[in-house]
């Protein structure tokens, strides 16, 4: 046998007695949770129970958005509005920036990797000593807070002084 709370779409009821003075009722069991509004006409029942069905059918039971979770999402529809960008706009970016964050590694890292590789070619005869110190002094000049912050998060770290860094065993002006 069906279970009424198995079926999650709305369905019109013609009320024997009226609740507050309306005789017609839709009602569903979204969730499992009975929801039911209360109208003065057959067509204004009809037409809410279809606009909520197509609203269900269109993203699922969870279409059925809260209304702090409705409002907060048209607020900042609005405020992205202003610069043409969307909420998926946004949500692409964050979620874009959020993997690029975890992905990244903090500066300290990326240097010691680099001065392993200056380190094996020096061994290989393929960059001189006096390269490698070079490399070593201009790092040595570097703020700790620059050093502990993450490669992706510091604008400073792709622009001043990586520039800075020798190459080819000479500093680059």
């Amino acid at each position: 046998m069906l279970n009424m709370r198995d079926i999650n779409s709305y369905v019109v009821h013609h009320l024997e007695k009226p609740q507050n003075g309306k005789r017609w009722c839709i009602s569903a069991y979204i969730e499992g949770k009975r929801a039911r509004a209360f109208f003065n006409t057959e067509a204004e029942a009809k037409e809410e129970a279809r606009l909520r069905n197509i609203e269900i059918g269109t993203g699922g039971v969870r279409a059925t958005l809260p209304i702090g979770l409705r409002v907060a999402a048209l607020e900042a529809s609005e405020q992205l509005a202003q610069v043409n960008a969307t909420l998926a706009d946004a949500v692409n970016f964050y979620l874009a920036a959020h993997t690029r964050r975890n992905a990244s590694k903090p500066l300290s890292g990326v240097i010691t990797e680099f001065i392993e590789s200056v380190e094996r070619k020096v061994s290989r005869g393929d960059a001189s000593r006096d390269h490698l110190a070079g490399i070593k002094k201009t790092i040595g000049k570097f703020p700790d807070h620059l050093l502990l912050s993450l490669v992706s998060e510091n604008q400073q770290t792709r622009h001043i002084h990586m520039a800075r860094l020798p190459r080819y065993g000479r500093f680059v002006p």
